[in-house]
């Protein structure tokens, strides 16, 4: 029986050459291709496939906020990352938060089509480089945060925000926050990422793949 497979990212081009790569390679029928997150949950309301294939950067949510929602709604659904973005903190954030593959765009069709076997088979899933990226973190015992310093959903929307250049007083009236609420977690983001000022915030921000 054929892997049912879902695709979700906001460029026709990827979303259209990736449904090609896998129904060549055979043994996968593709149910459905999103462009945005909203648009993928409104869409596993009538049809869950076995796996789908997830951008992080959504035009309307995050990939980690994506990925806690399905697991708890859709438990038995792998998901797999496949991303431009390589990142330790995002590696570990996304299979923190449920995710069972993480790959770059760059894999060709055949780490793909396995990448799909090995996860289905119940195994966790890596590309190369993101293995590389992983053991150079931890043999030179650095990273830009903390591990248990991670960023909450909350965080990680108003560093988007801030990056969008919104002031403290138009990101509190969005999320119906304080202003003083704001600016505490301006402080707090500054000190998990070690950053001196908000330039220096949205430039670690983007270096770690946490926002674009």
């Amino acid at each position: 029986m054929d892997v049912r497979i879902a695709i979700t990212d906001d460029h026709p081009m990827v979303r259209d050459g990736l449904a090609a790569m896998l129904q060549a390679a055979g043994g996968i029928t593709i149910t459905a291709k999103y462009a945005s997150g909203n648009a993928l949950l409104a869409g596993l309301k009538t049809d869950v496939p076995d796996v789908l294939l997830l951008d992080m950067h959504l035009p309307d949510m995050h990939g980690r906020e994506i990925v806690k929602a399905l697991r708890k709604q859709f438990p038995g659904l792998k998901i797999i990352i496949v991303t431009s973005t390589e990142s330790v903190f995002l590696v570990k954030a996304m299979l923190d938060a449920g995710a069972r593959a993480y790959l770059l765009k760059t894999a060709g069709q055949d780490q793909l089509s396995d990448a799909i076997r090995q996860v289905m088979a119940g195994e966790v899933v890596l590309s190369p480089e993101v293995k590389e990226l992983l053991l150079k973190n931890a043999l030179k015992q650095k990273s830009n945060l903390a591990y248990n310093e991670e960023l909450t959903e909350r965080e990680i929307r108003i560093l988007e925000l801030i990056a969008e250049e919104l002031t403290s007083p138009e990101i509190a009236e969005q999320l119906h926050l304080s202003q003083r609420t704001i600016e505490n977690y301006r402080l707090g983001l500054m000190q998990k990422l070690g950053a001196k000022n908000m330039a220096g915030l949205v430039k670690k921000a983007i270096l770690m793949g946490i926002i674009r």
